[in-house]
């Protein structure tokens, strides 16, 4: 945490104007990633982002209509995904999957996401680890970035006494009709552990059911379902 360490990205011309063509797009391109003197070959590297991350960041977004996500790169900094295992299933750096280049371009501060999982953290609410680092993509600074711990199954072995079941990203099991339906493709699609393992949507289709009853019966899934000190805690 003391530390700023440097990373550096490097890619071809062809694969990076791949990227800053359509940053929203999130295609993996291959490339290395070069830390500590040491070469990453063949990782997958691609711009990340929801659609806050693109507004004014990306050339058809303008003041009359934000939300276009599509067309350039306009950002000197964008956020950045790098798979060790895109490419090669076995992959790792340190023992990781994925690393995650926060640009913080709407945080002058450059400082509320770290101390916001820092202060999680602290409440011993699991939460992800974040430091501060220099990267440069083809040899040129390209700025301070977060380099934020992805969320996955090594996340949830870590943080929980039983972590190896499903890990959703964007799953909410009280779905309406403001959100897809709950179908195997679309549980499937949001999971972050065990795509390959036929995993089974049973329990969270459960909890689903079970916490849009009514009455006495709602206000019982709560402790059937959550920890309480966890929920409070957070």
């Amino acid at each position: 945490q003391t530390v700023l360490r440097t990373f550096e990205l490097q890619l071809s011309e062809e694969n990076l104007a791949i990227l800053d063509a359509e940053p929203s797009a999130e295609q993996y391109v291959s490339g290395t990633l070069v830390y500590d003197g040491v070469s990453y070959e063949n990782v997958g590297i691609r711009y990340k982002g929801s659609v806050g991350s693109w507004v004014g960041c990306v050339e058809n977004s303008t003041e009359s209509n934000p939300f276009d996500t599509t067309g350039k790169k306009t950002c000197p900094k964008l956020n950045l995904k790098v798979s060790f295992n895109k490419y090669d299933p076995e992959g790792r750096f340190f023992g990781l999957k994925k690393l995650l280049f926060h640009a913080m371009n709407f945080d002058k501060s450059m400082m509320r996401e770290r101390l916001g999982y820092w202060q999680f953290r602290e409440m011993n609410v699991a939460a992800p680890r974040a430091v501060h680092v220099r990267l440069l993509i083809n040899g040129v600074y390209a700025g301070v970035f977060l380099n934020v711990e992805y969320i996955d199954g090594r996340f949830t072995r870590n943080h929980f006494e039983d972590g190896k079941g499903n890990l959703y990203k964007e799953i909410w099991p009280t779905w309406n009709s403001l959100t897809p339906g709950l179908t195997d493709e679309r549980l499937w699609s949001g999971l972050r552990t065990n795509e390959d393992e036929d995993p089974s949507f049973d329990k969270i289709r459960t909890f689903g059911k079970a916490v849009r009853k009514r009455g006495d019966k709602r206000a019982q899934a709560t402790p059937d379902w959550l920890s309480v000190e966890h929920t409070m805690r957070f």
